[in-house]
């Protein structure tokens, strides 16, 4: 049968565009779907951020009247300014396991990077580095945390098949309380904080205006070599606070700071994923219901997942990132927490992955985001 590809114009077309993977993975046990009403803001213009440092055009894939596929084509400019690329960007892929529907899916993308100007084409990326990105190659058997996605294994066949190539790993560690607090972690954290050099404090949710700009600070200097880095603006942190408030648990977040200067920042959320699951994405679903409980502090999930960490390039190697790792297994495992997730760590940060494994940390998950040359 044809494929046809549509243009996301009207709210209805975006309603049918966030709702095709919940549909598409019904009977996937480990899929669980992002709110509704949360993914809903990146689409838009005047209240999603990216939208001032770049552009974006989605499509559905149709073969009759049913939706087969979805995908958005996106030109980063920031990105593109900053690290001196041509790549064009693709995410929100999501396709029914057929080549020719991804092929025409992935071909629109191409045609879109090209009109242009750009040479590469590369993701998936919903929409940047600072949002969700990569494919799922290792971890298939495991739901997702929170804030990072789950595909189909099929997904990464269609890629290769178009011809993308990798062009960058993200990891995934994981600690449970059963580990224990290694013995050296402690060792190095209580040295540190024994020496009386670095003051640590918690984030309380009163404070997040003032603190979210320290971390942007500490944010852009510490990630700013790493790879398809982007800065957070002002406009990013101002989202990241009202993102932040609702989940935030103090005992879990915490700024470093010597001699009154922040040095590095630690940002640990409840994985809310867990009662997300069989919400479909929807509120007033029993999902949600479960979500709000947690928001109110009535219900305690077993898994919690670090989202930010930083420390600026003039205070590595000097014990930050220890007291940050053991006071977020020290807390959390008072708070009751089972597990936790420290994600993404680019494959190529050596001296933070050499950590996490001397940690005893298990590497397990990896998401891949590709690149395919078009000119």
């Amino acid at each position: 049968m044809q494929i046809e590809l549509k243009k996301v114009i009207s709210k209805k077309d975006i309603m049918t565009f966030l709702q095709f993977p919940v549909d598409l993975y019904k009977n996937e046990p480990h899929y669980i779907p992002q709110l509704f009403m949360e993914d809903k803001k990146l689409f838009d213009e005047k209240k999603e951020a990216f939208y001032n440092k770049g552009k974006v055009e989605s499509y559905l894939a149709y073969q009759g009247d049913k939706v087969v596929g979805r995908i958005s084509c996106i030109v980063n400019n920031e990105h593109n300014k900053l690290h001196k690329d041509e790549v064009g960007f693709f995410g929100f892929f999501d396709t029914i396991n057929n080549e020719k529907v991804s092929e025409a899916l992935l071909n629109k993308a191409k045609e879109y990077a090209l009109a242009n100007g750009k040479d590469t084409l590369r993701g998936p990326m919903n929409f940047s580095v600072s949002h969700t990105v990569g494919s799922l190659i290792k971890g298939f058997d495991l739901d997702p945390v929170l804030l990072t996605p789950y595909n189909f294994d099929y997904y990464n066949d269609l890629y290769t098949k178009y011809g993308f190539e990798k062009a960058m790993d993200f990891y995934s560690y994981q600690f449970t309380k059963a580990q224990g607090i290694p013995e050296k972690l402690a060792r190095v954290a209580n040295a540190m904080q024994e020496r009386g050099k670095f003051e640590l404090k918690f984030i309380q949710k009163k404070d997040l205006k003032r603190v979210v700009k320290e971390i942007q600070v500490i944010y852009n200097d510490a990630w700013k070599e790493n790879w398809s880095f982007l800065p957070l603006s002002d406009d990013d942190i101002a989202g990241l606070a009202s993102e932040l408030a609702p989940l935030l648990e103090p005992s879990l977040s915490y700024m470093v700071y010597d001699k009154g200067l922040p040095v590095g920042c630690m940002i640990t959320l409840p994985n809310i994923n867990e009662v997300l699951k069989g919400s479909n994405g929807k509120l007033l679903s029993k999902g949600f219901l479960k979500l709000v409980g947690v928001v109110l502090g009535l219900k305690k999930v077993k898994g919690v997942r670090t989202i930010i960490m930083g420390v600026l390039e003039s205070h590595r190697r000097k014990g930050v990132e220890a007291i940050l790792i053991h006071k977020t297994i020290v807390e959390g495992q008072k708070l009751g927490y089972q597990e936790a997730d420290l994600s993404w760590i680019l494959e190529n940060n050596v001296m933070m992955n050499r950590q996490l494994e001397k940690m005893d940390a298990n590497r397990y998950k990896e998401h891949r985001v590709y690149d395919l040359k078009i000119v």
